[in-house]
């Protein structure tokens, strides 16, 4: 079981990165409106700032997505050998 939870957890670090990558690409993407601030900058402070939240929101959400799998799995295994010394 947690060797299933490691391959899940690439398979979403990978997903997660891709999806990284598209946020920097949209954010560093020339303002559409013409009179926006900064007369259409190739990237602003927001979106920067917003990339970077991002990123790091996803990045703890795997981190603890992980832990918490990795715990139900020790929590069930615990389970599993109180009810095998009781009996049940």
């Amino acid at each position: 079981k947690i060797a299933a939870v490691a391959a899940d957890a690439a398979a979403a670090d990978d997903a997660a990165s891709r999806l990284r990558a598209r946020v920097a690409q949209l954010s560093s993407r020339p303002a559409s409106c013409p009179g926006a601030a900064g007369g259409g900058e190739a990237t602003d402070e927001t979106g920067m700032v917003l990339t970077d939240v991002f990123a790091r929101l996803d990045q703890r959400a795997g981190e603890l997505a992980e832990a918490y799998d990795r715990a139900r799995i020790a929590g069930l295994a615990c389970e599993t050998a109180y009810d095998a010394l009781k009996g049940n």
